[in-house]
């Protein structure tokens, strides 16, 4: 009677090692990502960012699978790694999808059984992409950063979110290029800023060909309750810089 859980445990680990996935903190979902190779390999990120945005912060410290206390603290950003959209799910059962509030651009999948954010879409993402946040759940992969060929991080998202003082301590050890918004216009700050954007942009143009094997966003979306997306109606939190009027000083 006590050997399942050993053999739980054995098949668990088996998967961590040949698939890069994301589970829920008590186990009962688990997404692995889908390569273009098909099912028998680990699929590879297209593309790996760290976001500053006041969303991205608020909904992965109210995940149960939180577990990061820099990002707590707001001494690094959220890392965000994007695959292509299909996935093998199990545990679809207990998938929930919502928004934090009626304007967000992002449906964040969650796993109800143990409230653990997994996955995301945005519309930005053309339908061909998914993102995960791997200090808001289980992430495991046998590629660094989820296959990311850089060891460091490419670009910072909506880097005047991030309080200035936490900010300018990041920009002055690493000088990692980020951009945010003045007036629904995209501004950039450091070398390469808008080419590393321009590119990322581009990667989600391109999405997995109809004969890849599993779900996409989409699909795990209409099979649950109908395709319902239930509203949070969290305020934004605090500090946001969605788009100002002017860049702030810091950043010009």
């Amino acid at each position: 009677m006590e050997e399942a859980p050993a053999r739980k445990k054995t098949r668990l680990v088996a998967v961590e090692q040949k698939h890069t996935s994301v589970a829920c903190s008590c186990g009962k979902v688990r997404v692995i990502f889908v390569p273009a190779i098909g099912y028998g390999e680990a699929a590879t990120s297209k593309w790996r960012n760290e976001c500053c945005c006041v969303d991205c912060y608020q909904k992965v410290t109210r995940s149960k699978g939180f577990n990061s206390p820099a990002v707590k603290k707001r001494e690094q950003p959220v890392e965000i790694l994007y695959f292509m959209n299909r996935m093998h799910v199990t545990g679809k059962e207990h998938l929930k999808f919502s928004k934090l509030r009626d304007d967000a651009m992002t449906i964040n999948m969650t796993a109800k059984c143990c409230d653990t954010l997994l996955c995301g879409q945005s519309t930005r993402y053309h339908g061909n992409a998914v993102c995960t946040w791997p200090c808001a759940a289980r992430f495991s992969s046998p590629l660094k950063h989820g296959g990311d060929p850089f060891d460091v991080t490419r670009l910072r998202c909506w880097i005047a979110d991030w309080p200035k003082a936490k900010y300018e301590k990041l920009w002055s050890a690493d000088k990692v290029p980020g951009w945010f918004m003045v007036r629904d216009k995209v501004h950039y700050h450091g070398a390469a800023a808008q080419e590393l954007y321009d590119h990322f942009r581009h990667c989600l143009l391109f999405g997995p060909a109809d004969e890849w094997p599993g779900e996409s966003f989409e699909d795990l979306l209409a099979a649950t309750r109908g395709g319902e997306v239930e509203c949070l109606n969290l305020p934004e939190g605090a500090g946001s810089f969605r788009s100002p009027s002017v860049a702030p000083r810091h950043l010009r």
